[in-house]
């Protein structure tokens, strides 16, 4: 397995993307709040929205929810 790091999604096409954004869909009010804070679920919908486009047939998209 090899991890990559990129800006919301990998190059091309992978069987497998993890994905643990920040996760209140507020507006951050601090600088350190940047890394929990998702204004309108921005990130969230984007993450959703190109998830089918860059995985491979059979691929899956894993969204870490904090418990």
């Amino acid at each position: 397995m090899k991890v990559l790091d990129a800006d919301l999604f990998p190059e091309g096409r992978t069987p497998l993307i993890v994905c643990n954004p920040p996760w209140l869909p507020a507006r951050p009010s601090s600088a350190i709040e940047h890394a929990i804070y998702d204004p309108e679920s921005r990130m969230l919908r984007g993450f959703l929205d190109g998830l089918a486009a860059h995985l491979t047939p059979g691929g899956e998209g894993w969204r870490f929810f904090p418990i």
